[in-house]
Formats: structure tokens, sequence, C-alpha cells
């Protein structure tokens, strides 16, 4: 069955033989036909093929794996936290497996509350793992004095709703209820 996928791949590329059927040399195969002339529905059985072997993704299976809306990936490629994905003769995104990886790191970031961005930040430092950790260090102490900043600022809110909750009681008329009259008075 993988033969007859491959032939007319084999055919562009005499050097292929049974051998290169590994992962490397899928890779390599659907590079060097995705550079040929030929239009034909074998490259979309190629990229079905690589599909079945976990290597690349249509944008549904990425989502579903990554629990992201189709809509959600579209945004992060946008902003250019995902790469530039390579696209079938359809018109299909394909994705390669490591846009998986990196979508799940974004997800978690975003569970974090860290910004659009401060993800771009990490993205770029994490592709330098050469570099000192002292920006990423920062950039996380730095969001969790902001997180500190509105933990504040909602307990203050709490108290003032919770004062303003003593001012009425249940069972009036709401033309009696003190907690419309406080929002509406100028001492709030």
């Amino acid at each position: 069955m993988l033969a007859k996928l491959f032939r007319p791949v084999s055919s562009l590329c005499p050097f292929a033989s049974a051998s290169w059927y590994s992962d490397v040399s899928l890779t390599l195969l659907h590079v060097i036909y995705k550079q040929s002339n030929l239009y034909s529905n074998y490259r979309v059985k190629l990229n079905f093929e690589f599909n079945a072997r976990g290597h690349f993704m249509r944008i549904g299976e990425l989502a579903e794996k990554s629990d992201c809306s189709v809509q959600t990936i579209r945004y992060y490629e946008r902003e250019g936290l995902l790469p530039a994905v390579s696209r079938t003769e359809g018109n299909f995104r394909v994705y390669h497996s490591n846009a998986l990886q990196r979508l799940r790191f974004i997800r978690r970031c975003r569970q974090l509350g860290i910004s659009i961005e401060e993800i771009r930040t990490l993205i770029e430092l994490r592709e330098s793992p050469a570099t000192c950790c002292d920006e990423i260090y920062l950039l996380v102490d730095e969001h969790i004095r902001t997180i500190s900043e509105r933990i504040r600022d909602l307990n203050k809110l709490k108290k003032e709703l919770s004062a303003l909750k003593e001012t009425c009681s249940t069972g009036r008329n709401v033309e009696d209820c003190g907690i419309l009259k406080k929002l509406s008075s100028r001492d709030v």
C-alpha cells in the first residue's frame, strides 16, 4: 500500500528505495515531492500517510489533540506564536507534531495568565537554549507582582461590595433598596 502511494515520488527520486520508508526519509520525500511541479491526488494521499504515521496533521486534528479551537490556533498563527505552516494542494494547513508541543506550551502559559507578548518573549528565549535564563526569571517575577496587585484590587472591591450589601436587606421593594440608593448617590 505504502509503495503504491510513493510510486510517483520514486519516479521523481530514482535514489528512493524501500529502505527510505523510515521517519526521516518520509519527511525528505515529502519535501522533495512538495517542491515538484506535479499536481495530482498523490500529494494529498502522501499527506494523509504522514497523518497516519503521526508526523503531520491538519488543523482539526491539532485542535482536537491540543484542546484548542481552530479559531484559537489561527489566532496564534496570526500573532506569530505558531510557525508558518505548509499547505496541501487542497489548501489544507498541515502541521508538524512540533506545533502540538508549541500549542501546549502556549496554552499552559495562558492558563497562568501570561500575556501574548510575554509568551512571544518566552518562545524567543526558548529557541536560544544557550542564553541565560535571567530574563525569564524577571518576566515571571514581574508577572507575580502584577497578579499580587490584582489580588489587592479585587480584595478592595470585595470590601466595597460587602459594605454596599450591608445597606440593604431582603424583602424590601426595589424603590426602598439601599444598594440602588447607595449606587445612585455621589458618596459611592
